[in-house]
């Protein structure tokens, strides 16, 4: 297949005097003509020649090409990419043929880099591409530039360009981490993880991330980066990252984060099982501390929901805080998680013993609890449910003239 660029003649601005727009980002990256052949053989893109009209072509074997419409996204000012897709093009329909963009097409803002237009332009996109892998991370960070970057990627003409890649974003560590905290770098590098997942040379990406796991998951753009290597990676390769999270209980860092607590929570449910089990048994070990927490309390009820065996440990530990929780806006939630479980008996019989009951009914928050305990027991646990009733009716007028008693007493029987 050959895929063609060609410059485009800007209008004349003043008298005699025209513009033309060339894909270069900087002229002193221009590779020499020796370095053409080697350069494309390392990216596993075909030569790149220059014809009389000022057309650069460039032949990518059909084979390993994947068309795709999202690669005519539109690049910035200052960045050139040399390869365009035909939103059109099957490989039924062609096989060998010729696609033409414009410079107009491609750079639709007014280009930094100008020239007086002349015939004799030496225009070497794999100039574009050299700058892209000694310095991934301004275009994965730029928010017009990761377009393309990712139509790149999923149009790599070879997995040699893919492990390429893979290895100019790991040049530097700290890069790479800013990156990864930036909303279009995020994106780009989940690109790159699901595209090479089958390399064996991006588990060092894993391992060169592994040392800033905290920083990460408490990022709001970071934490998708983390999550995609637990999703789209094998446990041998994101094995870096859940070690990291255990040292030091890095992860209760982690918890207590108002980002890194939804990050948390998603790395759980891909983690391989027994590093999945050794997280959650950490967690209800200390799910005391972790429910009173603002966030923390988020992970234990995931942990909750997942009705594992440390479901009842964790009750047990949270009933001695019953009255507290109650009167808290997560607390209030967690304990209608623990109602949602098997072991829901437990909670009403200590909310039973409680000399509070009455107050949490009439609680902006514990009433939600109240009511909870009461819809599940009506049907699962008819011994208790007639205990709350009993309790509840006997101080039904006070529930009346309260705001939020007012919900409790409606799910008691009629007198």
């Amino acid at each position: 297949m050959v895929l063609t660029i060609r410059k485009s003649e800007g209008g004349c601005e003043d008298e005699g005097e025209c513009s033309t727009r060339y894909a270069v980002v900087d002229e002193r990256q221009q590779l020499e003509h020796d370095d053409d052949e080697s350069y494309s053989s390392i990216m596993g893109l075909g030569n790149l020649t220059l014809s009389d009209n000022h057309t650069v072509e460039t032949r990518i074997p059909n084979q390993s090409l994947k068309p795709s419409a999202t690669a005519s996204a539109y690049w910035p000012d200052n960045v050139g990419m040399p390869v365009a897709y035909d939103p059109d093009f099957t490989t039924s329909q062609h096989h060998t043929g010729l696609q033409s963009v414009g410079m107009d097409q491609l750079f639709p803002q007014p280009g930094l880099f100008t020239a007086p237009s002349t015939s004799n332009v030496d225009f070497q996109p794999q100039a574009v591409l050299v700058d892209i892998f000694k310095n991934p991370y301004k275009y994965m960070t730029s928010p017009t530039a990761s377009r393309c970057v990712s139509a790149l990627l999923d149009n790599a003409p070879s997995l040699t360009f893919i492990d390429n890649f893979v290895r100019a974003t790991l040049q530097c560590k700290e890069s790479l981490v800013s990156a990864a905290c930036t909303y279009q770098g995020t994106l780009v590098i989940q690109k790159l993880i699901c595209e090479a997942k089958n390399r064996p040379i991006i588990a060092r990406l894993p391992l060169l991330l592994s040392e800033h796991t905290v920083l990460l998951m408490t990022n709001k753009n970071g934490m998708h980066v983390v999550k995609q290597c637990f999703v789209q990676l094998d446990y041998t390769k994101h094995r870096p990252l859940h070690e990291k999270l255990m040292e030091d209980d890095n992860w209760m860092i982690v918890a207590r984060d108002m980002t890194g607590c939804r990050g948390l929570n998603s790395c759980i449910d891909y983690m391989e099982h027994s590093n999945k089990y050794n997280l959650v048994s950490r967690i209800a070990y200390y799910a005391a501390p972790l429910a009173m927490d603002v966030y923390a309390n988020y992970v234990v009820q995931h942990v909750i929901d997942m009705q594992t065996l440390y479901t009842g440990y964790i009750v047990k530990i949270l009933l001695p805080l019953l009255d507290t929780l109650c009167t808290v806006k997560n607390g209030s939630h967690l304990l209608e998680k623990c109602l949602s479980t098997p072991y829901f008996p437990e909670i009403v019989q200590k909310l039973l013993q409680s000399s509070k009951i009455i107050r949490h009914a009439t609680h902006e928050y514990a009433n939600y609890v109240i009511q909870k305990a009461l819809l599940r027991t009506e049907h699962e646990d008819t011994e208790l449910y007639i205990q709350l009733i009993n309790i509840l009716c006997k101080h039904k007028n006070i529930l009346m003239m309260n705001r939020h008693g007012r919900y409790v007493a409606r799910l008691l029987p009629v007198d």
